[in-house]
């Protein structure tokens, strides 16, 4: 992942275990830091404020962390989340495109016929045509 720009550190903001800073690069502080939360941390992007770099908990703020090119960018807010995927429905098979089509047609001659039995009489139909 790619380091923010390297810089003098001019710190913003302590809130709890995270340091907001803008132009911070990776200098002795991530150690100072690392070593006295007893963890690993991190360099991440803001994403309200592209100039300020947030370094913090790997653990806290790895599961909201969004890359996008080469760049961590933490996302709690989840913002910059590429839209799910989208899943092309499976197309329908033969018979139910059967069904489909003579459904209307049974249920007129027989108005009385509940749906399933309608599905099941377009079933025997089906299958003695097929």
């Amino acid at each position: 992942m790619k380091w923010p720009p390297r810089s003098r550190l001019s710190l913003l903001a302590r809130c709890g275990k995270f340091l907001i800073s803008a132009a911070v690069g990776p200098t002795s502080i991530d150690i100072r830091i690392s070593k006295f939360l007893n963890e690993d941390v991190m360099y991440a992007r803001d994403a309200d404020n592209s100039q300020v770099w947030i370094l913090g908990p790997k653990r806290v703020m790895r599961p909201d962390i969004t890359v996008v090119g080469n760049i961590p960018i933490w996302d709690p807010k989840r913002k910059h989340v590429p839209p799910p995927e989208i899943k092309i429905p499976r197309p329908p098979n033969a018979y139910i495109l059967y069904r489909k089509d003579k459904h209307n047609e049974v249920k007129a001659e027989n108005p009385n016929l509940h749906n399933n039995e309608i599905c099941k009489s377009l079933c025997h139909f089906f299958s003695l045509t097929h």
